[in-house]
């Protein structure tokens, strides 16, 4: 199961560049966060059965590896913001973020997991029949779902385009080159 589950995510991982370079990586990443959501809530009514988890999860993990691919080009469009907008070129900075916000949503993927097994009264020696297995599966893909929609939000709402953090990473290597060449001229 695990094995066949990779392969999706490989496969998606080789298409996350095919299709930033199609529709930018802004459109993208909502592309691949909405219909992780909605994937994820097909959960409810195929992964009663392990066939259908499996088929969910595989595909799951296809269209996941996309947010994966250009999730850390965001964060390199941010630094570049930075340096073009305030002078403060805290692309470093930025770059190492994308790690801090995967652990902190694994941390409260953590949270909401116990959360939902408390609510399920789960204990550790119990065997959940089938109304608890259903239960259990459609809070994962619902609570999994709702990570997936934050990033399409925040997307919406955020004012800089694909062209516009093309312009400032030109920019900001313009000016670089300038800095150089000046600091050439100095010796």
């Amino acid at each position: 199961v695990f094995s066949i589950t990779n392969v999706g995510g490989l496969l998606g991982s080789y298409c996350a560049p095919i299709l930033t370079e199609k529709v930018g990586r802004k459109i993208g990443i909502r592309i691949v966060d909405a219909l992780s959501c909605i994937i994820l809530l097909m959960i409810i009514p195929f992964g009663k059965t392990t066939m259908g988890l499996t088929a969910i999860v595989t595909i799951y993990q296809f269209i996941s590896a996309g947010s994966d691919g250009i999730d850390p080009s965001l964060y390199i469009d941010a630094g570049q913001y930075s340096m073009a907008v305030k002078k403060k070129d805290t692309r470093s900075y930025f770059n190492s973020m994308y790690n801090v916000a995967v652990k902190a949503a694994v941390a409260l993927a953590g949270i909401v997991s116990n959360t939902i097994l408390a609510m399920l009264n789960y204990k550790a020696d119990m065997v959940l029949d089938t109304a608890g297995k259903n239960r259990m599966t459609m809070f994962v893909g619902i609570g999994t779902a709702m990570w997936f929609a934050l990033p399409i939000i925040c997307m919406a709402l955020h004012p800089m385009s694909d062209k516009q953090a093309d312009e400032y990473a030109k920019q900001n290597l313009e000016e670089e080159k300038a800095q150089i060449a000046a600091g050439a001229g100095n010796n």
